[in-house]
């Protein structure tokens, strides 16, 4: 423990604190507080630097500790710090924000991190939050703008090439502040879900968009009513999806893939190119062509269960892979429209149920009974 006259002199390598240092900070304009700590091993020391007057007659206490960041930090898996440095405030306050260096050592570093490319993640306890880069050194970082007090971690960006659910703000999947990239996820952007954050997602009313999706084990997306997501590449659920009464509307340009169980309320197929399930698939309604003319749905042998109803507006609607001979859903309605074709694809028996068709074809050349 330091006082606000304490100073400390000669710290360095074998000379600092292993374990919390608490300093009580001046109350004075924009003063910069060093703490001198580190580990068994390292000395990793912090300053913070503080903007406008500083008044409360508090402390701040600082310690570091090893340190893999997880996944729902925002940080690279491949190439980080190995290390956690933690700030708690008790009473410092008239401050407008301040500014916190990081010092590391050679050994910290996870995969040869880029210097210019570390950023810091902030944890509050729940949730991970994004920061502002500040200075950068070989083998220091700081970030600015900041008024609370938390754990920080170190590491190159995993937002690169995908935006990742953080849930800094809230569940609301369109709120900037709640994904790594700081901007809500557009038609081209591959998303993830981890399991850490405690806010999940939840698409309301303005809906959303997304490329590749995939919500991890343990984590949950869901649709808050009747509301749309709109997906242009692959699904891959292997956490939980709550879906609602909403619709999920498969869209894009090239063929794309729905992958780990999954039970949604309307799912939409409008692509050219196909999707194709790679999992079994529950749904309470199944629309194939309503936008997009010529669509294609093949359920890849995966058997996709409803009692709902199926709307075959245009396109084909392929059933059995191989020899994978999967069922016509038992569908308590079906709309299916002139012009369209119902594919029995699968090269073992298939029963071909007694509905109005527009097309029948049997590419998988299987044994077909015609049911009475």
């Amino acid at each position: 423990i330091a006082g606000t006259g304490g100073t400390v002199t000669g710290a360095g390598i074998g000379k600092y604190v292993y374990g919390n240092l608490r300093r009580y900070v001046q109350n004075t304009a924009a003063p910069t507080v060093g703490y001198d700590i580190g580990d068994a091993a390292n000395y990793t020391p912090v300053s913070v630097f503080f903007i406008s007057t500083v008044t409360g007659s508090g402390y701040i206490d600082a310690s570091t500790a090893a340190y893999v960041p997880p996944v729902a930090s925002g940080l690279s898996q491949a190439k980080y710090i190995n290390r956690k440095w933690t700030l708690t405030n008790t009473g410092v306050a008239g401050f407008t924000s301040y500014s916190p260096t990081f010092t590391f050592v050679a050994g910290d570093e996870v995969g040869s991190p880029i210097t210019s490319a570390l950023v810091i993640r902030k944890w509050n306890g729940s949730v991970w939050s994004t920061t502002t880069t500040g200075s950068q050194f070989a083998l220091s970082t700081q970030c600015t703008g900041l008024t609370s007090f938390s754990d920080f971690a170190i590491g190159e960006d995993a937002c690169v090439g995908i935006n990742l659910w953080l849930g800094s703000t809230s569940t609301d999947w369109n709120i900037g502040s709640n994904w790594c990239r700081g901007v809500v996820p557009i038609v081209t952007d591959d998303v993830r879900i981890p399991s850490a954050p405690a806010n999940q997602p939840n698409i309301g009313s303005a809906g959303g968009l997304c490329n590749n999706i995939t919500i991890d084990a343990g984590a949950t997306l869901t649709m808050g009513g009747a509301y749309s997501l709109t997906v242009s590449g692959n699904w891959t659920n292997n956490g939980t999806f709550t879906a609602s009464t909403s619709i999920v509307n498969f869209n894009g340009s090239f063929a794309q893939t729905i992958n780990g169980a999954t039970t949604f309320s309307t799912l939409k197929v409008n692509n050219l190119a196909g999707v194709t399930l790679g999992a079994a698939t529950s749904v309470t309604a199944l629309t194939i062509g309503d936008v997009t003319s010529g669509s294609v749905f093949n359920d890849g042998g995966f058997q996709i269960t409803s009692t709902g109803t199926l709307t075959l507006t245009s396109g084909i609607f392929k059933l059995g892979s191989g020899a994978a001979a999967t069922t016509f859903p038992a569908f308590s309605t079906t709309t299916i429209a002139s012009g369209t074709t119902v594919d029995f694809g699968s090269s073992s028996a298939q029963t071909i149920p007694a509905i109005n068709y527009g097309n029948i074809t049997n590419t998988g050349n299987g044994n077909r009974t015609l049911a009475s």
